[in-house]
């Protein structure tokens, strides 16, 4: 890096520099910013849940590591409300079933307790136990992970296509989803996403919170979370005292 007496090259500095080493000015630049160059940015809009799941289907296809956050569980992957979505919901379920994939999701614990708990959630027990159980079928034996997190972590709905080396973004309260391609940004985020939510919670202690929530909502239901604290391990006994309060 090449500095002037006030320590930052001026624009006329840096171009004249890059005349006579016969070179290019973006090589005395800070690498947070040359990598501007690079910076790919879309916005999809008027974007229907059809739209965006196709999209997603076709990245999901070419990108066999995935990380997603969401601040509502289920993901909307689960949900059913026409017979394409279905299709293409059922083509998904079945990609991370049977594939080598390795998807790593992170939801709050106060979003699944609100989907097992919620009298204005408009689906019955059965219902929620045939979601529970298409997400046990894609995280309980195979390299994909799922972590419920303390409550005080807020969460986007953001997904990192690692292959593609992509963000994916989707803008609430509106039809439109952003897309980020930029080697740097991807980093810093997804190094972000691992430093605080991957190292504080523990993938087999969600899947044992989901099973638990499975047996539970096919026994008594108003007793369910007095049972699920009493037979949890300390460290889940914790997560549900904060998300008592």
């Amino acid at each position: 890096m090449v500095h002037n007496k006030s320590g930052h090259l001026q624009i006329s500095e840096g171009l004249a520099l890059a005349h006579v080493l016969n070179t290019f000015m973006v090589d005395f630049l800070n690498e947070d910013v040359a990598c501007l160059g690079d910076f790919d940015i879309k916005i999809l809009e008027e974007t229907n849940d059809e739209k965006k799941l196709t999209y997603l289907f076709e990245l999901e296809q070419k990108n066999p590591q995935i990380y997603r956050a969401y601040s509502r569980f289920p993901n909307y992957f689960c949900m059913q409300s026409s017979p394409q979505i279905q299709l293409i919901n059922e083509q998904r379920l079945s990609l991370f079933q049977n594939s080598s994939s390795q998807l790593h999701e992170f939801y709050p614990l106060e979003s699944l307790l609100h989907f097992l708990f919620s009298p204005v959630l408009l689906i019955d027990n059965s219902q929620r136990i045939t979601i529970i159980d298409k997400l046990l079928s894609i995280f309980e034996s195979s390299n994909n992970k799922l972590y419920f997190l303390e409550n005080n972590y807020y969460i986007s709905n953001i997904q990192f296509f690692v292959n593609d080396v992509l963000i994916y973004i989707d803008i609430p309260c509106s039809h439109c989803v952003l897309i980020i391609k930029n080697k740097t940004t991807f980093e810093k985020l997804f190094r972000f996403l691992g430093n605080n939510y991957v190292r504080k919670t523990f993938h087999d202690e969600s899947i044992y919170l989901l099973q638990h929530s499975r047996q539970l909502l096919e026994h008594n239901f108003n007793a369910a979370f007095n049972q699920l604290f009493d037979d949890s391990p300390p460290h889940l006994k914790q997560l549900l005292s904060k998300s008592r309060k």
